[in-house]
């Protein structure tokens, strides 16, 4: 493949890129009519395996799982700019993981990513290793939101992590979504880009309807400023949406997203139905997306890891230099009407930028214009119906193809009393959000066909295949059902109804760990802080994380690992004397909470 050469970066380090203390990035405006070159930037999220992973390989990976190396190996054609999507290292992202397994993958771009958190980054708690590897980068320490300016376009790095913002708000009126609107209306810049780790629209077979609501708030205020592109990861596959609004209707002055998972950790398969305004779909191929900002316009390129096919390629117009275009009138008039813009010739703005340097850097293929996707003929799933800019919707290895039915089940949906075959298909489930080792839960299902047989799937962190774990019941005559589930740790679960394609819209319920300690003072500011952890076999690996703070200031941070009996231990030597206050935590679901962690002091002599 022929690509130009390497170049001084026009954007992140040559433009002298400041990252404010409040997030912000204060550059000089260009001059007036002074249009910048086109950029490169490339991006994926969902990436590096943890190095205990049994398909870690020592960095070398399988066919299926682990392919982090194979996607760093893609960033190496001079980008202006590599925006990982969050979930960069996996299972919790402690500096020393990072060091081990992401940065030899993806670490030769280090100087140009511009990075965003993910839920992984958080399972390090405070997101410390995160934070500690980028520096500035991440923008400011402890809330990971920022922007710059790169070229011609404004692009805005936003801390949209998963469970549900617990550790960064999401909401209206919370402190990033006013710096948010802020930022917005201090833009200059012809055309704009966004982006955090989880994804408001997806087709993913695992996804969590809480998304929607979640991110309402973002999406208004990217609407509102006629921001162009949003980027996603977190669900693993990759998903090309046309420009919609944020109520997710067709909109020609939408904004479009793009989800990204396919950064080298693992695959997971796409419902059946895609979402509504799906352009471009695939779950069975790593790679990372290559973008093109060009001035009033951007193109796309799905580029594969070496030995996979599929790709998705096109170009547009920024929404600020594009022409509305209505729909034609049923009965035009011969007549002409008068229009505000009667010129025949739209401006140069007006439309993309024609030069072949404005799409995607590949003379494998001719350049592509207007918006269109350009899957691999040997990858287009046969009779897959729907548009044809779906890309495959195929399943990482290992796991039953999206949609299948289960054994015995009907080959066709039968109609619900609404006369819509899809109806009770995707009953709705309400249990609690979160118990405790060993409490269990009742997950109520309602709005099911009566009579129904319907099975509970679930999988846990770091499988991410679904399997049954209860068999199919039939649903009573009002449609509902009980399930009762006690797991060991935080799982993810969704119903399947008999002779429905899909399944269930999936909800999350997060399991308390039951953490013990005790400190024991061996010598003169000598101390062995240690305990237990229950369940151990699903803890096994997992950081005790301890912060010692004096005087309201931390002093020290120690990682204790759990072995295999679900014990701990930590040995730690203070310099100074006092009392010293510290708190423990697992370092899973949500951070220095009654949930996961103890505030307790110890006095040091």
């Amino acid at each position: 493949m022929t690509r130009r050469p390497p170049r001084r970066s026009t954007g992140l380090l040559a433009a002298g890129v400041l990252l404010a203390a409040s997030g912000a990035v204060a550059l000089g405006s260009p001059s007036v009519s002074a249009a910048a070159a086109p950029v490169l930037i490339a991006t994926a999220g969902d990436i590096a395996c943890d190095p205990t992973d049994p398909n870690y390989n020592n960095g070398q990976g399988t066919a299926s799982f682990c392919r982090q190396g194979a996607t760093g190996a893609l960033l190496d054609r001079g980008y202006d700019a590599v925006l990982p999507l969050g979930d960069l290292q996996y299972t919790e992202a402690t500096i020393d993981k990072i060091n081990t397994v992401y940065q030899p993958a993806w670490g030769r771009t280090k100087a140009v990513q511009r990075p965003v958190p993910g839920n992984h980054e958080y399972l390090d708690p405070g997101a410390a290793g995160y934070f500690s590897y980028y520096g500035s980068q991440a923008g400011p320490a402890g809330k990971g939101w920022y922007s710059y300016d790169l070229g011609d376009w404004h692009l805005i790095a936003l801390n949209g992590e998963d469970p549900y913002c617990a550790h960064v708000s999401c909401s209206a009126g919370s402190e990033q979504e006013t710096w948010l609107r802020n930022d917005l209306a201090a833009n200059s810049k012809p055309c704009t880009l966004a982006y955090w780790h989880v994804p408001r629209y997806t087709s993913a077979s695992d996804r969590d309807p809480a998304d929607n609501n979640l991110f309402q708030t973002f999406w208004q205020d990217l609407y509102a400023a006629g921001v162009d592109v949003v980027l996603n990861s977190h669900y693993h596959h990759y998903e090309r949406f046309a420009k919609q609004n944020p109520s997710g209707a067709a909109d020609p002055r939408g904004i479009r997203e793009f989800v990204v998972g396919t950064g080298g950790k693992s695959l997971v398969g796409l419902n059946a139905t895609k979402a509504a305004n799906s352009e471009s779909s695939d779950a069975s191929t790593y790679g990372v997306l290559e973008m093109s900002l060009g001035t009033g316009s951007y193109g796309w390129t799905f580029r594969p890891v070496a030995g996979q096919s599929f790709t998705d390629t096109g170009t547009t117009a920024c929404n600020k230099a594009a022409p509305v275009v209505e729909p034609p009138s049923p009965s035009p008039s011969l007549s002409p009407s008068p229009s505000p813009s009667p010129s025949p010739s739209p401006s140069p703005s007006a439309s993309p930028d024609p030069s072949p340097s404005a799409s995607p850097s590949s003379t494998d293929s001719p350049p592509v214009t207007g918006v269109s996707s350009s899957p691999s003929p040997s990858t287009v799933a046969p009779g897959g119906g729907g548009s044809a800019t779906s890309a495959p919707s195929s399943s990482p290895p290992g796991s039953s193809p999206p949609g299948s039915s289960p054994p015995g089940s009907s080959p066709t949906t039968q109609p619900g009393p609404s006369g819509d075959p899809a109806a009770g298909c995707r009953p709705a489930l309400a249990a609690p959000g979160e118990t405790t080792v060993g409490r269990p839960v009742d997950v109520q299902v309602s709005g099911a066909l009566p009579g129904r047989r319907i099975s509970l799937e679930a999988y846990s962190q770091p499988d991410t295949t679904y399997t049954s774990v209860r068999p199919p019941r039939a649903s009573s005559a009002d449609g509902t059902l009980q399930f009762r589930i006690n797991p060991g740790t935080s799982t993810r679960y969704r119903v399947r109804v008999e002779g429905c394609a899909d399944p269930s819209a999936s909800r999350v319920l997060l399991v308390r760990p039951v953490l013990s300690l005790q400190v024991t003072r061996t010598a003169s500011r000598r101390y062995t802080f240690s305990g237990r952890i229950l369940p151990a076999r699903q803890n096994v690996g997992r950081a005790i994380t301890l912060y010692y703070t004096s005087g309201g200031t931390r002093v020290r941070r120690d990682v204790a690992r759990v072995g295999a009996d679900g014990t701990y231990r930590s040995e730690v030597r203070f310099t100074g004397s006092g009392r010293f206050e510290f708190v423990y935590a697992t370092g899973a679901n949500r951070v220095n909470t009654a949930a996961t962690s103890n505030t307790r002091s110890v006095l040091v002599y």
